[in-house]
């Protein structure tokens, strides 16, 4: 491990530029403070950084050998009486799974440390690395997937449920599967959200909602239409001809 790791993932480089701090952009003394202290044109001008790619690059260059090997490689150069070098330490676990432990056939990691969730499968965490279990070699974790592609598939799993129960004809007629039957519901909207509880026209508040009040769905607004601006003004059952046009057919 390079001996200035520390230095290279936490402090930034110095801030320079032809504009030095104690001088007047463009020349300008208008710009100038009226007060300044002495010792802020002369101080180090450095900042904390999170630059973490050189730390996980050197992780990926040791996946295959023994954690225990690595690990005191590194606390060679991260001594943790040093609050900079304790900080990369700790972003260490971040990367590397240590506590792992196998069940029914998928293997389980857990954060280090005071908050320590439950452990988690290794293709739903966020851990990069991982310590096997039986051999305490350090080996990728191939199996993680990034919150992206994590993100995507919970959107086709929404998309894939909602097609099961909601179709969209227009923007404001919807095909709805409520109780094992599909009916034609016709909305209209409203200035504003709509809020969850059931409010009448003469006292300014939302009117009846033909589904929601109906006790038809016990889904709000949002996931009901996939709006929250809208309501339900009427439902109709449909029939043999309709359903087969739509390609639907009830339970």
């Amino acid at each position: 491990m390079r001996a200035n790791m520390p230095k290279v993932i936490v402090e930034r480089a110095r801030l320079g530029g032809r504009e030095r701090r104690g001088r007047a952009p463009n020349g300008s003394l208008d710009m100038l403070p009226f007060s300044e202290s002495m010792r802020r044109a002369h101080v180090e001008r450095k900042a904390l950084n999170e630059n973490l790619s050189p730390l996980r690059r050197y992780l990926r260059a040791q996946a295959g050998r023994p954690w225990d090997k690595v690990f005191a490689e590194i606390s060679l150069s991260l001594r943790p009486d040093s609050t900079v070098q304790q900080h990369v330490r700790d972003h260490l676990f971040d990367f590397v799974g240590v506590h792992v432990m196998e069940s029914g056939g998928r293997l389980l990691a857990s954060s280090p440390g005071r908050f320590r969730e439950q452990p988690r499968p290794l293709d739903e965490g966020w851990f990069e690395f991982y310590v096997d279990p039986h051999t305490g070699i350090l080996r990728v974790n191939r199996l993680r997937r990034s919150w992206r592609t994590r993100w995507r598939l919970a959107q086709r799993e929404r998309a894939a449920e909602v097609e099961i129960r909601r179709r969209d004809l227009a923007p404001l007629i919807q095909l709805h599967k409520l109780r094992g039957c599909w009916f034609e519901v016709r909305l209209a909207r409203h200035i504003g959200r709509l809020p969850a509880g059931r409010w009448s026209p003469a006292d300014g508040y939302a009117p009846l909602d033909a589904l929601i009040d109906a006790g038809m769905s016990g889904l709000d607004r949002e996931m009901l239409y996939g709006r929250g601006d809208v309501y339900a003004v009427s439902k109709r059952q449909l029939g043999k001809r309709d359903l087969a046009k739509n390609g639907l057919k009830n339970d």
